[in-house]
């Protein structure tokens, strides 16, 4: 096919339309007049075409270099922010796979009617829905629009491309891997210079990634990709050298991870652990879903005394004395950490706008200008917000959960099918993790899974799929997780 890689190596082409690219991009920048904003935006279009036509798999591993290192720059002629290069080569994207599409078709009808796709779809749909619906229709137009894209080309699009060369689906998360290890030491760098700061971590890892925690998702997501390299280095030729490279990038990612003292990455990474020991076990879906059972089971009847542990927890996250053990138990004191009394803020405030709109939600990208009429007198800490712009550094963020998140800016069937997605995307990993036979998918499988859980589990202390950075990583992984139980259900069909 015309976009898969050739015997020669990359092309002419694709360093002619690096070139234009860099071109455009500058133009775009220093720009002062409508004239040379629509010829570069003419450029990118025309870029975007010629890529489609060339080699579109060395595109996306220019995407996934260029993620870790993009910044929010202010676009001319306007006050919208826009992530460079990261987001100018998302739209270079979007044009080719619209021109790939349109004259190859659309995906296969078995990719398009996987539950997993139609369940998305959904998803999409009823945020769509919330949008004409919003409160703030721009901002959710804008909201919605970006969250399109993300789903188009993260998931769909890398289908599209990748769909022939499954197995080498791993360069897409190297290519990430290298730019986010090298990022890591300029942010231990700065932490150093602040003799390692639990303070300073929100910031020292400007202006790559606007907010420690950003950042310390991205490495919970992609660390268990290096460790399991590190396991079957054994089996692959260069065997030395492959277990330097991973034993290096681990070390690295989990002393950056440490020292974010971010700790919902921390939690979401012991129960990644957890998952791959129990799938190592070969441990059946239903027993994950009984120890969910017996957990949920066990805080319902120790309800009071949990509530009372919670309030006598005096443990304080951002105090400088405060060890990696004791940072962990903070995360339940309700009390005296601010950090987790402003999220408990946040949080009654959304479950107060859901009441009030229930169906259809405030409208995708509204909830920080909306909740801060929501805030009650006794719930408010030092650290709240009363206005949506110029908030000061440390004091942001939104919701600090994706789920309350969804279900207060687009309603409950949103929210529902998030999670349904989410719960059979679960299953069939997990199912396919126990039937397959082939080494190479089972290991790619079982990173995916375990990235994507980490997710799943800062989902519940924060809010990133807004943010391309996490957003690449998320759905990317769904598509791939997919084609892999396609692959796995043609090979059945073929052995029968």
């Amino acid at each position: 096919m015309p976009w898969k890689v050739d015997s020669t190596g990359i092309s002419k082409t694709f360093y002619f339309v690096g070139a234009f690219f860099i071109l455009a991009c500058a133009l775009l920048i220093t720009s002062g007049n409508h004239f040379i904003l629509i010829s570069t935006l003419c450029i990118l279009v025309a870029v975007g075409y010629i890529l489609s036509i060339s080699h579109l798999n060395y595109s996306f591993y220019l995407l996934a270099i260029l993620l870790p290192f993009s910044q929010k720059i202010a676009l001319p002629l306007s006050d919208i922010d826009l992530g460079f290069p990261s987001e100018a080569w998302l739209f270079i994207l979007l044009i080719a796979l619209f021109a790939l599409w349109m004259r190859k078709g659309f995906v296969s009808s078995e990719f398009l009617l996987h539950p997993v796709s139609l369940l998305l779809l959904v998803y999409l749909f009823f945020c769509g829905i919330s949008a004409l619906n919003s409160s703030l229709f721009w901002i959710s137009a804008k909201a919605i629009s970006v969250k399109s894209v993300y789903i188009l080309v993260f998931y769909f699009g890398i289908y599209s491309v990748f769909k022939h060369t499954v197995n080498t689906i791993k360069l897409l998360f190297t290519a990430y891997s290298i730019s986010l290890f090298l990022v890591s030491p300029y942010f231990l760098y700065n932490q150093s210079n602040y003799h390692w700061s639990k303070q300073t971590a929100a910031f020292a890892v400007n202006p790559f990634f606007s907010d420690h925690t950003i950042y310390s998702a991205c490495l919970a997501f992609v660390l268990p990709f290096h460790v399991l390299q590190i396991f079957r280095i054994k089996k692959e030729q260069n065997a030395i050298q492959n277990l330097v490279i991973h034993g290096c990038i681990s070390a690295v990612f989990l002393t950056a991870l440490y020292f974010t003292f971010c700790r919902a990455a921390w939690i979401s990474c012991a129960i990644a652990i957890l998952l791959g020991i129990g799938i190592k076990l070969k441990l059946k879906p239903r027993f994950y879903l009984a120890a969910i059972g017996v957990a949920g089971l066990f805080a319902t009847l120790n309800a009071e005394k949990l509530t009372n542990n919670f309030y006598e927890n005096k443990s304080i996250s951002t105090a400088a004395t405060t060890s990696a053990i004791e940072q962990t138990q903070s995360i339940t004191n309700i009390t005296t950490d601010v950090s987790n009394a402003e999220r408990l803020n946040r949080w009654s405030c959304a479950w107060r706008m859901f009441k009030d709109k229930p169906m259809l939600g405030f409208g995708p990208g509204t909830f920080q200008f909306q909740y801060l009429g929501y805030q009650l007198e006794d719930e408010i800490t030092y650290i709240s917000v009363f206005s949506p712009y110029n908030i000061p550094l440390g004091r942001g963020g939104s919701a600090h959960n994706e789920y309350l998140l969804l279900l207060t800016e687009s309603g409950i069937f949103a929210l529902a099918a998030f999670l349904i997605l989410i719960i059979l995307l679960l299953k069939k990993s997990l199912h396919l993790l126990l039937r397959c036979p082939n080494t190479e998918q089972y290991n790619t499988c079982l990173y995916l899974l375990l990235g994507f859980v980490t997710y799943l589990i800062h989902g519940l202390f924060n809010n990133y799929l807004d943010t391309d950075k996490t957003a690449f990583l998320l759905f990317a992984s769904m598509s791939l997780l997919v084609q892999h139980d396609l692959d796995f259900r043609s090979k059945l069909k073929v052995n029968e």
